[in-house]
């Protein structure tokens, strides 16, 4: 899980199951501009297979809708991504599908 807030800081929850089924946590704190954030989210977007989930999670003005733009240009999407704040849910077509 990706918790962002509005002060530009960025909190990410991963579970991490190794080969042997062993599951670790790790939980840590990064603070990106915008553009780094973009550039992170592209990076992202380029790893992601078929049935990988992010959750992003944070308050208004956290960055969450500037992440997935950067995750939505890494899968091949050219479509214009809008903030899902006051939407169910968003569907956007590219390499994968980004709801």
């Amino acid at each position: 899980m990706i918790k962002m807030n509005t002060t530009g800081i960025i909190q990410v929850s991963a579970r991490i199951t190794n080969k042997i089924l062993k599951t670790t946590f790790v939980d840590f704190l990064i603070w990106f501009k915008l553009e780094e954030l973009i550039s992170i989210g592209q990076k992202l977007g380029r790893l992601l297979d078929s049935g990988d989930i992010i959750v992003l999670s944070g308050d208004l003005g956290a960055g969450k809708t500037t992440l997935t733009k950067g995750i939505a240009k890494g899968l091949d999407i050219s479509q214009m991504i809008k903030s899902p704040t006051y939407t169910i849910v968003r569907e956007y077509e590219g390499r994968l599908p980004l709801y």
